[in-house]
């Protein structure tokens, strides 16, 4: 009866013995397959945080870009309003001249009145 005992209770350890085996491989599958997923999301979170960085970058490049050519258009601006305050003085100065010209012309012809004038008063 010692011996039944005794196969008795082994068999209830070498079943424990196989659970607890077989449940120690689960966990280490269970840590493998854990470690390859956590990879995986470091490598799927890195692609991510670059193409993020990417978008960043090009954000910053438009930007750049877009005040460059704000700069240009009010560059732009301030020739063409130089352009207009020159073509307002001009044409004043222009407006001045002709007078001058008319007024010089006015005074050649009465002088050259005069002169045809005295001319035939000799």
């Amino acid at each position: 009866m010692a011996l039944e005992t005794k196969n008795t209770l082994i068999t209830p350890t070498k079943k424990l013995d196989k659970a607890n085996n077989l449940d120690h491989e689960i966990q280490k599958k269970n840590l493998l397959l854990t470690e390859q997923q956590t990879e995986t999301l470091k490598r799927k979170l890195e692609r991510e945080v670059n193409a993020h960085a990417d978008m960043v970058s090009e954000g910053w490049h438009v930007i750049n870009t877009l005040r460059a050519q704000q700069d240009i258009l009010h560059q732009s601006e301030e020739i063409q309003q130089n352009a207009f305050k020159m073509e307002r003085s001009y044409g004043r100065e222009l407006d001045e001249l002709k007078a001058q010209l008319n007024d010089q012309t006015s005074l050649n012809l009465k002088l050259s009145t005069e002169l045809e004038g005295d001319r035939e008063d000799d």
